[in-house]
């Protein structure tokens, strides 16, 4: 009977610490957050980017403790940006986030930079939260 106690409450411990570890615990003892840099790039006015960014990212931030998320983005003025966008979405370099003008959505959909996300945001079953 000692012998099943005893095994019994090792494994209790190693669910204990697989799930502390698992999960926001590990990164309140120091354990290393995972690294995630958005990228973005957008038309100008900057100050209207610097502050909606900061907000976005303090609520990333807090709701996903886990990650070091940062945010990369440049501010064009606006005759730039499209060109720069689509220069950028043709070479397939990664953006996470972009401003576009609606006179370019035909453009950036013929061109097949859009994708009609509908129905992932259905299977997700978190449209609410948009």
């Amino acid at each position: 009977m000692k012998l099943y106690v005893h095994s019994f409450s090792i494994l209790v411990l190693l669910v204990f610490v697989t799930f502390f570890l698992q999960n926001d615990y590990g990164v309140a003892l120091g354990q290393q957050q995972k690294q995630v840099t958005l990228t973005a790039i957008v038309a100008e006015p900057k100050e209207r980017w610097d502050i909606l960014f900061e907000k976005a990212l303090n609520e990333l931030r807090q709701n996903h403790p886990e990650l070091d998320i940062q945010i990369d983005y440049r501010v064009l003025p606006y005759d730039a940006t499209r060109t720069q966008i689509l220069t950028t979405m043709a070479g397939q370099t990664p953006l996470d986030l972009i401003s576009v003008d609606q006179i370019w959505l035909g453009e950036f959909a013929e061109g097949g930079f859009l994708t009609d996300i509908t129905d992932k945001v259905n299977d997700w079953g978190r449209a609410n939260e948009w």
